[in-house]
């Protein structure tokens, strides 16, 4: 026979399971909720606050769109707008890991967003001229006034004009120039941890927003071998120094990070920083970019207007060439996202999807089953958002 005091404390016992039982089940709920506000939304950063100051960070992989995702945000004349700065690092500490980099590519970033362009100096091999910066010339900023008297604005076709009329700017006039702003994008595709850029998304002094932009790997494998320039990267992400770093090692280490991003952002960011991350496919932009561009520039507190209309116009809707001559690398659309479906021979395909299998059921990209259905256009290989976004 059970006694009163028996029976009371098995009650408790009980109801204290059945709390943690509730508790547990709602932090799961919040958890879903989270991930689906942050993912099925097409902007998911948070709305302008009190700061007129707002900085973006486009964070990406090689051959994924972060050029084109970049220049949505150069064509605004409130945008101070820096393409790859990290490339210095890389260059100057060719020697060291990827993984090393990881610091001094943060710390680089924090002082550039606060307008310090002088950090860069000890990673260049000249610093007198604003052309001492990379790709300097796709900056509407630098080709613009205050940084150059003698240029009137940029259009992403005016990059050749701009060099010639203002490389002989003196490179603190960039450094100045930038103050002048209150929206500093940079789009980098050179890192690898989401964690290193914690403190970064926690100063209030930078203010800073995360566009993280994917891509199939397949169709990051099929540009890669027309891109020049990336030898000495792949030698430093596949630690080969003294050898080519060999492509698939490279890849394989592009999807872990792309994929250890994500989680990271999912799992580890606290939950005040939720806003300040989206993360987004580049099949999805191509397909339809303006109610993207109209989110992110509402949550920058940007003003979107008929030049960035027509420009996105102009850069998306095309036809493909009737020759078969490849198509300008400025130019995107939803058909350029699948062109890896023709480039690319079945055995390689099979490879990158046995490789980024976990990058690909995460990210939402159906794997082919063979050479038929790779060359079958009507066979949707990128899944609806609804369906795409898994653990």
């Amino acid at each position: 026979m059970i006694s009163f005091r028996n029976k009371s404390r098995m009650l408790r016992r009980i109801t204290v399971s059945r709390l943690c039982l509730f508790l547990a089940g709602t932090l799961l709920l919040l958890l879903w909720l989270t991930r689906w506000q942050l993912f099925h939304s097409h902007s998911g950063l948070e709305s302008p606050s009190g700061s007129k100051h707002k900085h973006l960070l486009i964070l990406s992989s090689w051959r994924s769109g972060s050029t084109f995702v970049g220049q949505l945000f150069n064509q605004n004349p409130s945008v101070f707008y820096l393409s790859e700065p990290a490339k210095a690092i890389w260059a100057t500490m060719s020697d060291r890991s990827h993984s090393f980099l990881q610091q001094p590519m943060r710390d680089l970033l924090k002082a550039l967003f606060l307008c310090n362009l002088s950090a860069l100096k000890p990673y260049l091999t000249r610093s007198e001229f604003v052309s001492d910066i990379y790709d300097w010339s796709s900056s509407r900023a630098l080709c613009s006034p205050p940084t150059c008297d003698k240029f009137q604005g940029l259009n992403l076709e005016a990059g050749q004009e701009c060099y010639h009329v203002c490389h002989l700017t003196p490179f603190e006039r960039a450094e100045k120039a930038c103050l002048t702003y209150n929206h500093i994008v940079v789009k980098e595709v050179r890192f690898f941890d989401l964690k290193v850029l914690f403190p970064l998304l926690m100063d209030p002094q930078i203010n800073l927003q995360i566009i993280h932009l994917v891509r199939d790997p397949r169709a990051i494998l099929a540009s890669r071998p027309i891109t020049r320039g990336l030898k000495d990267d792949n030698n430093i992400i596949s630690e080969s120094y003294n050898s080519t770093g060999n492509i698939y090692t490279v890849m394989k280490k592009i999807c872990n990070a792309q994929l250890n991003i994500y989680h990271t952002a999912v799992y580890d960011l606290p939950p005040s920083l939720m806003n300040r991350y989206v993360i987004v496919r580049y099949e999805d932009l191509m397909r339809d970019p303006m109610p993207y561009v109209k989110d992110w520039y509402k949550s920058m507190g940007l003003t979107v207007f008929p030049r960035l209309l027509s420009w996105v116009r102009h850069n998306t809707h095309w036809l493909l060439p009737k020759n078969g001559a490849s198509l300008p690398s400025s130019k995107g659309s939803a058909i350029l996202p699948e062109l890896w479906r023709k480039k690319l021979n079945f055995q390689k395909v099979q490879i990158i999807q046995d490789m980024c299998q976990k990058e690909m059921d995460t990210f939402g990209y159906l794997k082919v089953k063979s050479e038929k259905e790779q060359l079958d256009r009507t066979l949707n290989v990128v899944l609806p958002r609804k369906d795409s976004w898994t653990e």
